[in-house]
């Protein structure tokens, strides 16, 4: 189906149609998270189920690098949280 992917070139025009600004040094890891290669063309796309997840966890999560701000937060709201019950 053409209307259920994308090709990953038209991301940055569908993120900016949708108000976002496209940051190729920010997005380029992830295009390749969540793309796939079309069976019929061999062409690498985005589907909409995937851009949908993303796009959901990029708008509402808590982050855009999960492995370096989550760590950092993590580390410290645990100090933080142990020196508040300890006081």
């Amino acid at each position: 189906n053409e209307s259920e992917h994308i090709s990953v070139t038209e991301f940055p025009k569908l993120l900016e149609s949708l108000g976002s600004t496209y940051c190729e040094e920010e997005h380029r890891r992830t295009i390749k998270k969540i793309s796939s290669v079309d069976d019929a063309s061999s062409d690498k796309v985005i589907t909409r189920k995937a851009f949908i997840g993303w796009y959901i966890e990029w708008l509402f999560g808590d982050g855009d690098s999960e492995e370096e701000t989550d760590d950092e937060s993590t580390a410290g709201a645990d100090v933080t949280d142990s020196s508040d019950a300890a006081a």
